[in-house]
């Protein structure tokens, strides 16, 4: 099991074992869960983190390839946040890996919708 603040930590280039911006990072991470429960990722009751305890698979359990794009939209956008590239074209790049992940995520929550919704209406 993979700390959803640790690895999101590593992502934005800070030691595991470095705590002084925990709370910043726990803020920055509790938004974007945010944004991925109002795309259909995670439990729909929503999702926060308080520590390194809670886990990605706690986050989304049932589905590994969910879970792995999940790690990285959240690393992206905290990276983005928390220590924004001074580089334009670095900058531009990961704005760019941001969209694609968010859209790759739609796109797997409506699959994930209408295999569900699939299954309802042929009453399994």
């Amino acid at each position: 099991m993979e700390s959803i603040l640790t690895s999101t930590k590593r992502f934005a280039g800070l030691g595991e074992d470095y705590e002084h911006f925990d709370p910043e990072i726990i803020m920055y991470i509790n938004s974007i869960l945010l944004n991925l429960k109002q795309i259909g990722i995670g439990p729909p009751e929503g999702f926060v983190i308080s520590d390194e305890s809670d886990m990605w698979e706690d986050f989304i359990p049932d589905n590994v390839v969910i879970c792995e794009a999940a790690k990285e939209f959240v690393g992206t956008k905290v990276r983005l946040k928390f220590d924004p590239p001074l580089n334009a074209s670095v900058l531009e790049s990961l704005r760019n890996n941001i969209k694609e992940a968010e859209w790759r995520l739609c796109t797997e929550a409506e699959l994930l919708n209408t295999s569900g919704e699939e299954e309802i209406q042929n009453g399994e």
